[in-house]
């Protein structure tokens, strides 16, 4: 067993779900200090280690998407590293042990550590520890060979409604549980352009197409995760038996006696909600904007959406907020934006050529490409003057997902090359 991936099974110990990492932090910090590293740390959670006269700076961030059992109980299958029933947190955990396998060898560099990156890149944009490297090499990327030098940006958005309730006339409508089943759930980024089906879209589909009358909703995991359940209370009217479908379960229950009013409006507003890949760049083959319907939830007498959209320029983000600016104004519903973050544009360095050579030393085939997905390359570039930026990692796929697994030969790969780059300074 390789030493990464030894240190990823310790740091697996140890809760990290954004807003809730101090094990993972306390963990970091005894072993950087443990390894002789100067350590610094700043009030939102980062830690930089140093050794000696960094020429490059190694970046993860430890938090992850915890979903299901945790901490993960780890499964290898073959060559494949999974969790048991729960997200695996390779993203970005693995880039995390990478890092302090070299901090142990003593290897020259700065090691930035950052903290809540998963729920809107906040240690990066809080950043008050900084390397004196100006080559930073992010190991957050997902797709062993590739060179990534570009990403989208992102921004969240909550949608808010006030509800009333009527009697339901129970010789007309039936009550039922609507719930979605076998929607495996994803990144709503990397995996937005797969067509994996959303719980909460499947739900309310078929709420839609029944003509139901809505008593409650409720659906999605996380910000950035395609929903993976989702459930409703409903009357549906009497005549025409209801049957289970590809994504929906369905079962009757005692009858709540009231619904929703103007049930049929809600459920067309929801059926408006911008949802999936909204455009896509044919010069990278990803999704240049999308959005992912993330959470609703209907509570007494308010509902609530969440959404996240993500875009590869300030144009398509605007493109999206208009969007939901217009269906917020036909709905009535009050829209409050609750972040964003700008994408990092796509651009070539030394950098990102050298790590491609040194990519062909291990024998792969590199490429340079862009991520329809978060990384705090863009963000970090903006705090960190002259500094130049790439992405490289793993092969890791259905991360925020309980599918989660990474490929173990590209691991022990990509410690090489990482090794190289650091002996060189590129």
């Amino acid at each position: 067993m390789s030493r990464v991936l030894e240190l990823f099974e310790e740091l697996s110990k140890y809760r990290r779900g954004s807003g809730e990492a101090i094990e993972a932090y306390e963990f970091l910090l005894k072993f950087c200090a443990k390894a002789g590293a100067k350590t610094q740390t700043d009030k939102a959670g980062n830690i930089l280690a140093s050794i000696g006269t960094p020429k490059i700076c190694l970046q993860s961030h430890y938090d992850m998407v915890e979903l299901g059992d945790q901490p993960p109980k780890l499964l290898r299958e073959g060559d494949w590293l999974r969790a048991k029933n729960g997200t695996l947190g390779a993203d970005n955990g693995i880039g995390v042990a990478l890092e302090l396998a070299l901090i142990e060898e003593g290897q020259e560099g700065d090691y930035l550590f950052t903290n809540d990156e998963e729920i809107g890149l906040i240690g990066a944009n809080n950043l008050g520890v900084y390397p004196t490297a100006k080559q930073i090499i992010n190991l957050d990327a997902e797709e062993e060979g590739v060179v990534t030098i570009g990403c989208a940006g992102g921004a969240d958005y909550s949608l808010n409604a006030l509800l009333a309730y009527e009697p339901i006339d129970d010789k007309a409508f039936k009550a039922y549980k609507i719930a979605a089943k076998d929607c495996a759930g994803g990144h709503s980024g990397v995996d937005i352009h797969r067509g994996i089906p959303s719980a909460i879209g499947e739900v309310c589909r078929y709420l839609f197409n029944h003509n139901a009358r809505l008593v409650s909703l409720r659906g999605g995991e996380r910000l950035n995760s395609i929903p993976k359940n989702a459930e409703a209370i409903a009357f549906l009217p009497i005549g025409a038996e209801p049957k289970n479908d590809d994504h929906i379960e369905i079962a009757p229950i005692d009858n709540p006696f009231k619904a929703i009013s103007g049930s049929r409006k809600i459920l067309s507003l929801l059926a408006l909600v911008p949802s999936g890949v909204l455009g896509f760049d044919e010069l990278y083959g990803i999704a240049s904007r999308s959005c992912n319907f993330a959470l609703v939830k209907t509570e007494g007498d308010r509902m609530e959406l969440t959404l996240f959209a993500r875009g590869a320029s300030e144009a398509d983000l605007d493109a999206i907020d208009l969007q939901i600016a217009a269906l917020s104004e036909i709905g009535a519903l009050a829209l409050s934006p609750l972040g964003r973050y700008s994408s990092w544009k796509a651009t070539k360095t030394p950098l990102a050529d050298r790590l491609c050579s040194l990519m062909k030393e291990e024998g792969l085939s590199p490429k340079i490409g862009a991520i329809h997905a978060g990384l705090e390359c863009g963000v970090l570039l903006s705090k960190i003057p002259h500094a130049q930026c790439a992405s490289i990692g793993p092969t890791i796929e259905f991360p925020h997902s309980f599918s989660e697994r990474v490929f173990l030969p590209s691991v022990d790969r990509l410690y090489q090359v990482v090794k190289r780059a650091l002996r060189a300074g590129v």
